[in-house]
């Protein structure tokens, strides 16, 4: 068993659900975990939630991204992320 491994993968799971939640709410769509009627959900606060994770010393610890320049992508792309459900040029996989 290889845990260094196992730990990116799960540090890059957490990170990629983090952006494709915030993709989704961006959308206005359901990110994951959130049961409410669309209708009650604060997609704001969700997409401010996931900037603060992406600013914080936690997500620093656990990827290589720059998550003030993620935010940054973000919000330089929201029309563009409504549209096509992805930020313009960001490509990153596990």
């Amino acid at each position: 068993m290889d845990t260094t491994k196992n730990y990116k993968n799960l540090a890059s799971s957490i990170v990629l659900l983090a952006i494709e939640d915030t993709i989704k709410a961006i959308q206005g769509k359901r990110p994951t975990g959130i049961n409410l009627p669309l209708k009650k959900i604060n997609f704001e606060e969700i997409i401010q939630e996931n900037y603060r994770f992406f600013k914080s010393d936690w997500f620093a610890t656990i990827s290589d991204l720059d998550g003030n320049k993620l935010v940054k992508l973000f919000e330089d792309n929201k029309e563009y992320i409504k549209k096509n459900g992805k930020i313009r040029g960001f490509k990153w996989e596990i």
